[in-house]
């Protein structure tokens, strides 16, 4: 009897766990499928994960998790504070510093990643989530706490951010160094390498960024992105034999069919290869959310034209012709760029 006792309650702990397994396993979906694009498909999915019975503290967080996916944060919020009734662990309660960071309580938010942090410091995601309340309000000190994290334990995303934080703070230097200490422990941290040669080109420093450009297009030989800006770092110093080896490239990339759709290939692919397509974005006055695009062949400026926001509308003015180009919401860097490479002349 006692056996059999024992073999129900094994058997009935395997069911709990794997519930909440499979519960883990949903809400991991729901991510994949709202990044591809499938949101109806994912809120499907999380509507049935907050709507399960599971009352234990790691099914509520679960729940919770899903229920802010969903923006329903006021139950979210609920969920939460059952968790932490139940057990005071640092995951939920940075949680619930993420939910109530959503509904405007900030102050509240920072004391509960505070005491997550205190519980558990090694953990970035809480520093991230301390960052993240506290975005556009005072970034120095982010700075200062993710500085303080990375003294102790090294963290690669932790360290990109860092860079990012001290390169729109204005302090390249910092950014430049954390960076290299970087690479030192994870050479093949990629995203750093790219940050890097970035950082190196604004300083004019353009061989020590082809140096990491190189590294970069060694390291994914089927990606265009980095021999497109070898092209055009070898442009600026002036290396016609490197420039055409990575044009070269890149057209055998563009020749194999991976990526004809690609805005990268197509500043190269310009003029069927008989010129170099080189173009700068300027970032304009911030009231005017703008850009200007400077076109350049062969070390001429061929055409220039600016593309901005104003008004819920996006117009790109040329030579003083204003044409209006997108309505709706402020567009991203990414979809302004796009707009803009659809108005350069193919040859």
């Amino acid at each position: 009897m006692l056996k059999l006792t024992l073999l129900f309650l094994i058997s009935s702990s395997l069911l709990l766990a794997s519930s909440i397994d499979d519960l883990k396993k949903d809400l991991n979906r729901a991510e994949i499928l709202t990044g591809r694009g499938q949101i109806k498909e994912s809120k499907q999915l999380l509507r049935v994960i907050v709507t399960t019975e599971d009352s234990r503290s790691e099914a509520l967080y679960v729940r919770a998790q899903a229920s802010h996916l969903l923006g329903k944060n006021n139950y979210a919020e609920k969920l939460l504070r059952k968790a932490i009734h139940q057990s005071r662990e640092s995951k939920y309660l940075n949680a619930l510093a993420i939910v109530l960071s959503a509904q405007g309580k900030i102050e509240h938010a920072l004391e509960l990643n505070r005491e997550a942090r205190e519980i558990e410091p090694e953990n970035m995601d809480f520093a991230f989530t301390y960052c993240n309340i506290l975005a556009g309000k005072d970034e120095q000190k982010c700075i200062f706490c993710l500085e303080q994290n990375l003294d102790k334990y090294y963290d690669r995303d932790a360290t990109y951010k860092l860079a990012q934080l001290y390169s729109k703070s204005k302090q390249p230097g910092k950014a430049i160094r954390i960076l290299e200490k970087s690479l030192e422990k994870d050479e093949y941290f990629k995203r750093a390498r790219f940050a890097l040669a970035g950082l190196y080109r604004s300083q004019s420093k353009y061989y020590l960024a082809i140096e990491q450009m190189n590294r970069v297009a060694i390291d994914l030989p089927d990606n265009p992105l980095a021999r497109i800006q070898l092209v055009q770092l070898y442009h600026t110093v002036n290396d016609d034999a490197s420039i055409e080896l990575n044009r070269k490239a890149i057209y055998d990339l563009y020749r194999r069919n991976r990526y004809q759709k690609s805005d990268y290939c197509r500043e190269v692919i310009k003029s069927k290869f008989k010129t170099v397509f080189v173009y700068e974005t300027i970032l304009l006055d911030e009231d005017l959310s703008g850009y200007r695009f400077v076109v350049k062949r062969d070390n001429r400026v061929e055409e220039q034209f600016s593309i901005f926001y104003e008004g819920k509308q996006t117009y790109m003015l040329n030579e003083k012709k204003k044409t209006l180009l997108k309505q709706g919401e402020k567009p991203s860097y990414e979809i302004i760029r796009s707009l803009a490479l659809s108005q350069i002349k193919i040859e």
